[in-house]
């Protein structure tokens, strides 16, 4: 039985491809860091209005049929008078 850790072959053809991902240093952490930052940056400051715009669309696609309905009834009462 071959041994992965002990057997230097085995182990360097495992490991090899995927040691460049064990290094993060902050050449790589900073930019990605500072787009997390911008990101979190601009939700907070318009917050309150993406709240309401997704609230408004939420409601115009659950309220499509039942304001379809309200105007109907609204025409056949306007209409019988």
């Amino acid at each position: 039985m071959i041994d992965i850790v002990s057997d230097p072959v085995v182990h360097r053809s495992i490991y090899q491809p995927l040691a460049w991902l064990l290094y993060v240093g902050p050449d790589q952490a900073l930019p990605v860091l500072s787009f997390l930052a911008a990101s979190i940056g601009f939700l907070l400051m318009w917050w309150r209005r993406i709240v309401t715009l997704l609230r408004r669309a939420l409601k115009s696609i659950v309220a499509k049929p039942q304001s379809s309905a309200k105007t109907s009834e609204l025409k056949r009462s306007s209409t019988a008078d």
